[in-house]
């Protein structure tokens, strides 16, 4: 239920959003990521939303309202907990035309803490997506974000002890081609990001994060072919440069480029056993010759197994190279691996187990982090309208080097979702 660089805490951690399919010939954005999950993608006609009608659209508002208690709210080595109220209003309207689709979203996240009213902040965003389908085999997306976002406590972007939550501001989108020629897939897309940062606040003072302002630009290719009926063939390339707009005097400049490959196969075991296994190789230089160029084997997995109806358990693992938002720092090497479990105790009762690790290690520092997390949570869809969500979570983060930050703390969250 932390809170996640994208948007807030982990407040939807336990409200699932059953993704209503959208017919396309190929691969595409709007396709749930958990479509080979068996208890999240099931169908639910009797428990969805059904909006409100608005010519060839319908809209989709909702409230979610939750009470949570953190026993270390800053995420430090001496924990201060505190209970808030966390309110995510958010409307989605999209098109119900048979061909192209096109949506747009607004959501907005609100926490009131009972005593840390240091702590308190709105976070925000709008999101404009649409799918044009040039042909039955050729798709494109173009999407538009803006976003009002707070850095994760406890993260590598939380970088100033003692102050207030560090704002930022995400403003960018995404272009993107899939088209099939014979049994072959292909996918391009690029995508563009510029982050503004606020300063960081310590009771009158304040803190210049003007240094982690950029400009981020990602291009991919994909290629997708299969072997056999259950086994394709599945590579990819991805080019990134990250354009930094301010320095601070007297440190070197923070701008890179760089690129990854992967290889590998994507598997259907009849329904049973999913998934995608893929390694490769990734670089990063930077333009200033103090910061080594980053450089090592990569990889990208995930499998999901659906031993019977009501059970679906999933296992990722990757590894990325992140931005540094310390001044000293060149970049910082992440290697992540994760298991959950999703059980479907009754048709609208749905029960989840997770456990996560993520180790960094900060190029430029002597810095390791090691963190260990775990939850389980439980949703209920009492019908169309309500939703009722229970989770508990876990974590414990082992540091050492400059700039050192180990703690531990858990978070409990009940949680109501209206909506129509």
């Amino acid at each position: 239920m932390r809170h996640t660089v994208a948007g807030g805490r982990r407040v939807g951690a336990i409200v699932f959003l059953l993704c209503c399919p959208i017919a396309a010939a190929v691969s595409s954005e709007f396709v749930s990521v958990d479509r080979d999950n068996i208890v999240l993608a099931r169908e639910r006609p009797e428990l969805d939303a059904l909006g409100i009608p608005a010519g060839g659209f319908r809209i989709y508002p909702s409230l979610t309202v939750g009470t949570i208690y953190d026993t270390n709210v800053f995420d430090r080595a001496t924990g201060t907990g505190d209970g808030f109220l966390q309110i995510g209003p958010k409307i989605t309207v999209q098109s119900g035309w048979s061909q192209n689709f096109l949506r747009f979203t607004g959501d907005a996240e609100i926490e009131r803490f009972a005593r840390i009213h240091s702590e308190n902040n709105e976070r925000y965003g709008v999101d404009a997506l649409a799918r044009v389908d040039v042909t039955h085999n050729m798709v494109v997306e173009l999407d538009a974000l803006f976003g009002r976002r707070a850095e994760t406590r406890g993260s590598s972007g939380d970088v100033v002890a003692g102050s207030r939550p560090i704002i930022f501001y995400d403003a960018g989108g995404h272009i993107s081609l899939t088209t099939t020629a014979g049994a072959v897939t292909a996918k391009g897309r690029l995508d563009l990001d510029d982050y503004r940062y606020n300063d960081a606040q310590v009771g009158n003072q304040f803190f210049s994060q003007r240094y982690r302002d950029h400009r981020a630009t990602t291009a991919l290719v994909e290629l997708n072919f299969p072997l056999t009926p259950a086994i394709s063939a599945v590579t990819s390339a991805s080019f990134n440069d990250s354009s930094y707009t301010n320095t601070l005097p007297g440190l070197a400049p923070l701008d890179s480029n760089g690129f990854t490959t992967l290889a590998g196969v994507r598997f259907g075991v009849s329904s049973v056993t999913t998934g995608q296994i893929t390694a490769g190789y990734l670089r990063q230089s930077y333009r200033a010759a103090v910061f080594p160029t980053i450089e090592g084997v990569n990889y990208d997995a995930r499998i999901v197994w659906n031993p019977t109806t009501l059970l679906a358990v999933t296992a990722t693992a990757n590894r990325s190279i992140e931005p540094s938002p310390i001044a000293n720092v060149a970049g910082i090497v992440a290697d992540g691996a994760g298991a959950k479990a999703d059980y479907e105790v009754l048709r609208n009762l749905l029960v989840n187990l997770r456990a996560d690790y993520l180790r960094e290690a900060y190029r430029g520092s002597d810095r390791r982090d090691r963190r260990v997390s775990a939850g389980a949570g439980v949703r209920y869809m009492i019908n169309r309208t309500l939703q009722l969500g229970v989770q508990y979570d876990f974590r414990d983060q082992t540091s050492r080097g400059a700039g050192a930050r180990p703690y531990r703390g858990s978070d409990v969250l009940l949680q109501l979702t209206v909506q129509r």
